[in-house]
């Protein structure tokens, strides 16, 4: 179903996401709707080295432009075809990447990222925090909805890149974070 809801939305933040990174850079990707549309559009670029957890977005990437794909191993979640768990975690802590990609289950009114699960939440922080460059990739549903688990404050991300212009009050929370907001097709 979320892949199907607002598809061109997720298109566009993939595009616009895939332009900030640069031919050759290292990257770590999360999984979700959200971000297959980033894979889809990191294709395009070249000789990218990427990590994931996404069995989705190694079969996008794989094959393609001289990529090198890195899967972490890890329980096999159904819902979204994503590794999780310590494995991945143990795995992860190796890398260190010019980008780390990852998406949102929520982002509260506090501008927290939330997501579904406590394995989802604990593999995302650590993702933000192996990387010189974090992107948040949150469509304009996102804002505003809860998730069950807290897995940081926006103010560890650099940029947070999403669909549509930002409610006012989205806006004023973020704008008093050290964080760039990009809306596809724009920017605020």
């Amino acid at each position: 179903v979320r892949r199907a809801t607002n598809a061109e939305g997720r298109r566009a933040i993939g595009r616009l996401i895939a332009e900030m990174v640069p031919d050759g850079a290292a990257v770590i990707l999360g999984g979700g709707a959200t971000l297959e549309a980033v894979a889809e559009a990191l294709a395009q670029r070249r000789g990218l080295t990427v990590v994931t957890n996404s069995v989705p977005n190694c079969l996008k990437l794989s094959g393609r432009n001289g990529h090198r794909i890195h899967l972490l191993g890890g329980t096999l979640q159904a819902t979204n075809q994503t590794t999780l768990g310590g494995d991945a975690a143990e795995m992860l802590s190796k890398y260190y990447a010019n980008f780390a990609i990852i998406g949102a289950g929520a982002i509260s009114r506090q501008g927290e990222i939330m997501d579904y699960t406590l394995e989802e939440a604990e593999l995302y922080r650590k993702m933000l925090r192996s990387a010189e460059t974090v992107i948040v990739a949150a469509d304009h549903s996102c804002f505003g909805s809860i998730a069950l688990v807290r897995v940081e404050s926006l103010e560890e991300a650099t940029y947070v890149v999403t669909d549509a212009e930002l409610e006012p009050e989205f806006a004023d929370v973020l704008g008093r974070l050290p964080v760039k907001v990009l809306v596809a097709g724009g920017s605020s």
